[in-house]
């Protein structure tokens, strides 16, 4: 698959930051980071900033991350806020490049009960899969 592609894709989610003051970080570089970190196996937010970390020239080949690697805290922020339908869209998008003439993408999302605290809001689960039929 083309990164190029998603990252194409990635542009058409509405970054629900506030959009005056000082982002560290694009939005671009925070999904697609966390959206590489996920296919190559990352199951939270510190598995996401660890990966990105240690691919960080890897990335920095397609995307602009003038900040560096942004925490595991701004990944969380920011997924929390995402509008599910944009990120379902973007994945639908970036995966219709693929020969999957016979097949079906199966993409399935939960809420981790007992995720939520006062802290933060509760933790979503996107899983992905492509099946014969």
């Amino acid at each position: 698959m083309k990164i190029q592609k998603l990252i194409e894709e990635a542009q058409n989610i509405t970054d629900p930051r506030r959009q005056y003051g000082y982002l560290q970080h694009k939005l671009v570089g925070i999904v697609v980071t966390a959206f590489c970190a996920i296919i190559c196996g990352a199951e939270d937010y510190e598995d996401i900033e660890e990966f990105g970390k240690a691919r960080k020239e890897w990335l920095e080949k397609f995307l602009s991350l003038p900040n560096g690697i942004p925490d595991k805290d701004t990944f969380r922020r920011v997924f929390e806020r995402l509008n599910p339908q944009e990120v379902a869209e973007c994945l639908y998008g970036w995966l219709e490049q693929r020969d999957c003439k016979g097949k079906t993408v199966n993409i399935d999302g939960k809420t981790i009960c007992g995720s939520k605290n006062a802290a933060h809001k509760a933790y979503h689960v996107v899983s992905a899969w492509v099946s014969l039929c």
